[in-house]
């Protein structure tokens, strides 16, 4: 594998952290209801993710050199590393 794919492999397995920690944390409210008024959308899973994140990489940033876009990809996951927290 290249770097480019084991960083964003690492930024999808980040990215499904915090969203399941989003989705085990207690709800805000008062809990009158027992269902919320209309379904939220569910996130996209983190493979589908990194193949967006991947195809953006390739398309828009194709002559960035590989250490640049590997910078990047590593902001990117530190953001949602630090969200998590």
């Amino acid at each position: 594998m290249s770097g480019t794919e084991v960083a964003l492999i690492r930024l999808a397995t980040t990215v499904a952290g915090a969203a399941a920690k989003a989705l085990l944390t207690p709800r805000p409210g008062a809990g009158l209801v027992t269902d919320p008024v209309r379904p939220l959308p569910r996130p996209p899973k983190p493979d589908r993710l990194a193949k967006v994140l991947a195809r953006r990489m390739s398309e828009s940033y194709a002559d960035l050199p590989e250490h640049e876009r590997l910078a990047a990809l590593t902001s990117v996951q530190d953001t949602f590393a630090a969200s998590r927290s």
